[in-house]
């Protein structure tokens, strides 16, 4: 079974499509863990962003994986090209699995806060498959100059906040 990173993102009600998106994975994946959530500006406009990232087993292939994912985006509602984002579920790494073509391992993990710190605190030690380096010296060196990054907590203890990110009551 492969070891596998996933990053999660939400703008529009995102304490209910995170919550939606990890009874989805716990569902799809063995040995699921989560890393507390944060909340960052949205990269190129539109409301904030609560980002997580869950690490899991799977016996699926890679592009069995990113369907999956994708049927689960479809199921929360995703509309692609909108600056309001119901769920976006990323591959961030598939095992030590280098693929151009399939994006892995995604250039996010090192170039976004939102995706980087969680990876570091899941799985500090864990190397990334290209670099060599461990997360945890990656988010060392490029805390200082990632971007805007607000630990919000773990899931399970964020309710939705009227007018805060989007989420009703």
């Amino acid at each position: 079974m492969a070891e596998v990173f996933i990053g999660l993102g939400s703008n529009t009600r995102p304490v209910h499509h995170l919550q939606l998106a990890c009874r989805a994975l716990d569902a799809l994946l063995a040995d699921t863990a989560a890393s507390l959530v944060y909340a960052s500006p949205a990269v190129g406009g539109g409301p904030p962003y609560l980002n997580m990232v869950v690490r899991g087993h799977t016996s699926l292939a890679p592009e069995s994986l990113v369907d999956a994912l994708k049927a689960i985006e479809q199921s929360a509602g995703r509309q692609r090209g909108r600056p309001e984002v119901t769920l976006d579920l990323d591959l961030l790494c598939f095992g030590d699995l280098v693929s151009p073509s399939l994006r892995l391992p995604r250039d996010d993990v090192l170039e976004h806060a939102f995706v980087l710190r969680p990876l570091a605190e899941l799985a500090p030690e864990r190397r990334h498959p290209v670099s060599g380096v461990s997360f945890a010296e990656h988010w060392r060196e490029a805390a200082g100059h990632l971007g805007d990054l607000t630990p919000r907590g773990t899931l399970g203890t964020l309710t939705p906040e009227p007018g805060s990110h989007g989420d009703p009551r």
